[in-house]
This record gives C-alpha cells, structure tokens and sequence, in this order.
C-alpha cells in the first residue's frame, strides 16, 4: 500500500512476488520486463500532506512508456483520484488480482475495481 504506513507491508506477499518473479523472467516472461523511468516530484506538491505522494499513480503510469501510450486525456482526472493498487496472488495458477482503489470522486460510485488476470505455468 502507498499509503506510507510501514506497518501495511505484507512481507509474505513481497515473498510470494519475488518467488513468482524468479520464474516468469527466467521461463516464460523472460526479456518481457523492463525498468521503469520516473520523474521528479516537485517539493510544493508534498508539502501539508501527512503521508504519500499527491498524484503518485497518475504519474507512476504516465512516467511507464508502455503504459501512458493507453491513458487518454479524459483518463487522467479520474486516475488522480487513484489512491492504491493492491496485488492478491492466486492460489491455484500464476494469476493475479489488481485491486483499484479510488478517493471519493464523482466519477463513479464504487471506489474499488478489480481486475483479474489468469497465467497458467
């Protein structure tokens, strides 16, 4: 969680991530990651807030080649309401879950959107 609240890393989690990891890049996945480039945060825009980064997701995304290449304009309002990202592992397959979870926005009304994806070994 990017909340900065230390106490929130699940190290399991972390564990079961790198172990995943270690076999996607060195079997199927290999030569598919790359590393992620970011930009600077400006000063003033941290300054007053108690925890995290203002906008942090919006620009993680935005600073990813491959991924700003789908965010539209009308896209972004509403990204900058995207406070977390949150991974659950599958049990049964090499799949994942990605949890949105938004701010109150008036965009929509739920503030949590899943999305799953299968991989099978």
């Amino acid at each position: 969680m990017l909340s900065g609240n230390q106490d929130s890393i699940d190290e399991k989690l972390v564990e079961n991530f790198n172990q995943r990891d270690l076999i996607l890049t060195a079997g199927i996945g290999a030569g598919l990651y790359t590393a992620v480039e970011t930009t600077h945060v400006e000063t003033k825009e941290i300054v007053n807030v108690p925890f995290g980064v203002p906008g942090f997701w919006l620009k993680a995304m935005c600073a990813n080649k491959h991924v700003t290449a789908e965010i539209k304009e009308k896209d972004r309002a509403i990204l900058g309401y995207l406070a977390d990202i949150q991974l659950e592992q599958h049990d049964n397959d090499f799949g994942f879950d990605l949890i949105f979870k938004f701010d109150k926005n008036s965009y929509f009304n739920n503030t949590e959107l899943k999305k799953s994806f299968a991989m099978k070994q």
